[in-house]
């Protein structure tokens, strides 16, 4: 520590006080505790200061565990009425813009000492506690208690600050689909939200019962509502009231759904199948809307900050002559957004909404391709952000490289071109699959391409980032990316060593050397995992017999090539054990911790992955075998035995923390070709 740091504590006495200015509360802690005692689009003011409260508190409760001063009596630290009431003080303050910037800064004159923490916003604040915190020596690499370091020292210094943080990517977050939510309306959990904060993530949905809004604002988060929910803003089955009798909608108005080419309408109760609705229909369109104004201005998404829509999963569009005459599938989507976008600024200037909704519009499928036709007339581009989403993308090359033509290069020409399309004044929003649902928790690593990936993102005008299918719990080794994400979000050119560094020794103390090892050589085992789950599997379902026959996955070739080969990865997988040996000598001589992670959360999903590898490519040479010969007994024997492992291995299990919407209750289930098995055995 320098010669010049300022001392916090030392010896059970704490020498700087903390100030908040809280005019409309009688302390911090009572602020903090009022996030569900207002309304926080109403009252800006009150929830500026409940969230302001919360960071202030947060900083002085840290402190105090720091110096093992676990009660925060009013001595330690204590709340000051004043900046100056004190030699020494904490001043923690912020403007209420929705910005997420802030600056630390030591202020010193020949009377007092001031540490002063300025947030652009109540969540630039928080932020900025944390960073603080850290510079103490505190992490929040992953989940709950058994993620976080926080040191003890009874003699607390902070060299002299000067820190002006500004993101890079103002959203940085995740999308927690409606449909993935628990049967009790959950979907995240505490321990993943104090995440999110400690790590500056600030997108999340409302209606998650885990945890009110006004929790979830005060920890600085976005919230926005909606998702693939036109079958509930045009249910098919809902009755039409007496005036038809009691009709269905479906029988009333088949209009108002998509035709498909068969020349039958498609009336979806779900967001999986069916054609889209009829969205040049202008009834419909006007109903949808009158159902989204009516939740978001008196229903479930009163609390909401902006809008998401998503068309149907794998939908087809509707080709009545109308629709399939105004454009393509991306002209006719960008058409809904704008009736969507002009009715909600309706809405608000006539005192229906109290707030301008921005509104989400998620391009996947068809809508990936660039518009054909000039956009509607006065296209509300600072209104509307455009959400690219990246599914089925590889993750053994970055998303810039040129060299994957299968995957990557188309989706990056198209990216590029919206980027084009999309004004500086307007917002694009990559959404990335990091675990896809075809992935189901495997422990892909992003280590070799999640900055490169960030810093294209960047470059192609992207200024938000949204993760897809965040596991609830049990990240395993998926916690290393996550945690680069969060801070490469906030600043893609921080050193990526540096980063990897902090995790390994904080998570791992005597034993990281050897684990960052063994996730490297996972990295590389399961880097092609895309090839595997979509070509390999979509393969083996056609009943296909040459099942490595795609530029990615090929059966045998150089090692160390990209992506590698699958005789590569296989012998990665079986030599994972020898890398164990020298953690396991160790582990004895761990803190409980340590040892909790590498073999209570580590250890089972690597064999999952192993038990998923081996199940395919046993699977491979069953489907190549003639059944009755000698060789058909000893694979058939060999791919039953994986199947078993996999079947023993239910997603209900602590150790696997399954995140996917699709009723997967075991490994062999979400290895996508049980069925294949089943039929190979018979």
């Amino acid at each position: 520590m320098p010669e010049n740091a300022w001392t916090l504590a030392k010896d059970d006495q704490t020498f700087f006080g903390i100030y908040v200015d809280l005019p409309d509360f009688s302390d911090p802690e009572t602020a903090e505790a009022a996030f569900d005692e207002f309304d926080w689009l109403e009252q800006p003011e009150f929830g500026r200061q409940c969230a302001l409260a919360h960071a202030a508190v947060e900083l002085r409760r840290i402190l105090c565990r720091i110096v093992e001063l676990d009660d925060c009596t009013p001595e330690n630290f204590p709340w000051l009425n004043a900046p100056d009431e004190r030699d020494c003080a904490i001043v923690v303050e912020c403007e209420n813009s929705d910005w997420d910037g802030y600056r630390i800064r030591s202020e010193m004159d020949e009377e007092r000492r001031t540490i002063r923490i300025a947030g652009k916003s109540p969540a630039g604040a928080l932020y900025a506690c944390y960073h603080l915190l850290e510079l103490l020596g505190c992490r929040w690499c992953g989940l709950g208690f058994r993620g976080e370091q926080v040191p003890l020292t009874f003699d607390l210094q902070l060299p002299l600050l000067d820190f002006d943080e500004s993101p890079t990517f103002k959203t940085r977050g995740f999308w927690p689909a409606p449909e993935t939510f628990n049967q009790n309306g959950q979907r995240g959990n505490y321990d993943l939200f104090e995440w999110m904060a400690h790590n500056r993530m600030n997108f999340w949905c409302v209606g998650d019962t885990a945890a009110s809004p006004g929790y979830l604002r005060q920890r600085g988060m976005h919230l926005t509502c909606g998702g693939r929910i036109f079958h509930q803003l045009l249910p098919p089955e809902s009755d039409c009231g007496p005036e038809h009798a009691g009709r269905a909608e479906r029988e009333v108005h088949p209009e108002w759904y998509g035709l498909g080419e068969d020349g039958e309408r498609s009336f979806p109760d779900g967001p999986f199948w069916g054609a889209n609705f009829c969205t040049t229909n202008e009834d419909a369109v006007q109903f949808a809307v009158e159902r989204a104004l009516h939740r978001l201005a008196a229903g479930d998404w009163q609390q909401a900050d902006s809008l998401s829509l998503w068309m149907q999963k794998d939908g087809e569009w509707c080709a009545c002559d109308r629709c399939t005459s105004s454009g393509s599938p991306t002209d006719r989507f960008l058409q809904l957004a704008h009736d969507f976008r002009n009715a909600l600024d309706d809405a608000t200037k006539t005192g229906r909404l109290n707030r301008d909704v921005p509104v989400y519009i998620t391009l996947e499928g068809k809508t990936l391709d660039p518009p054909s036709r000039p956009l509607p007339v006065g296209f509300d581009f600072e209104k509307t952000v455009i959400v690219f989403v990246l599914n089925g993308r590889c993750y053994a090359h970055s998303i810039s490289d040129t060299a994957c033509t299968e995957y990557n290069k188309a989706l990056h020409d198209k990216l590029r071109t919206w980027s084009d399309v999309i004004p500086r004044t307007g917002d694009l929003c990559i959404l990335e699959n990091h675990n896809h649902e075809r992935f189901h928790d495997l422990p892909l690593l992003l280590t070799s391409h999640l900055q490169a990936d960030i810093r294209a993102f960047a470059a192609s005008g992207a200024t938000r980032l949204l993760s897809q299918h965040v596991p609830r719990h049990n990240w395993g080794q998926k916690t290393l990316n996550y945690y680069l994400l969060s801070r490469v979000l906030w600043n893609p050119e921080q050193p990526l060593n540096v980063l990897l560094d902090d995790y390994f020794e904080s998570l791992y103390a005597d034993t990281a050397p050897h684990v960052r090892k063994l996730y490297e050589v996972l990295e590389r085992a399961l880097c092609n995992l895309t090839a595997w789950k979509f070509d390999f599997v979509e393969r083996a379902k056609r009943g296909e017999t040459k099942l490595f026959a795609s530029e990615h996955l090929q059966f045998e070739g150089p090692d160390g090539q990209t992506p590698p080969t699958v005789s590569e990865t296989m012998g990665l997988l079986i030599d994972y054990a020898r890398y164990m040996d020298p953690i396991l000598e160790m582990l004895d001589e761990q803190e409980t911790q340590v040892q909790w992670r590498i073999m209570q959360v580590d250890f089972p999903s690597v064999e999952y992955a192993q038990n998923t590898f081996f199940f395919y490519e046993a699977l491979s040479r069953a489907l190549n075998t003639q059944q009755g010969s000698e060789e058909w007994e000893q694979v058939s024997e060999e791919i039953e035995g994986w199947a078993q492992c996999l079947e023993e291995q239910a997603f209900a299990d602590p150790a696997l923390g399954s995140s996917s919407f699709m009723a997967w209750e075991t490994a062999i289930q979400a290895s996508l070709l049980e069925e294949v098995y089943r039929k190979c055995k018979e």
